[in-house]
């Protein structure tokens, strides 16, 4: 196995272990929705659409997440209002970067 191998197994061991320490909050009832997203910055190669898959999961949220070709992320997520409200402001937070 080549190194950068192993430094991919490892950052996405390390990705997933801190979406298991995210503080997920209680969430009254909310509408289902669909929304489409789009984030832009230094979002390729760094976990970044691992951490919202495994986010989105632990939230019980549906969809896709992918690299566009001009380097951005997008994704397509449904589920319930706040679930998906609280994944846009975490990964804004986090990240600074959406739109």
């Amino acid at each position: 196995m080549r190194f950068i191998d192993y430094f991919k197994k490892f950052r996405d061991a390390y990705v997933i272990n801190q979406v298991k320490h995210i503080k997920i909050p209680n969430f009254d009832l909310s509408p289902i929705v669909r929304k489409k997203l789009r984030f832009s910055g230094r979002v390729q190669k760094v976990g970044f659409r691992l951490e919202t898959y495994e986010l989105a999961k632990r939230l019980n949220l549906t969809g896709w997440v992918k690299n566009t070709l001009d380097k951005n992320v997008e994704a397509e997520i449904q589920g319930e209002t706040d679930k998906i409200n609280f994944l846009i402001t975490y990964k804004i937070i986090k990240k600074g970067i959406c739109s």
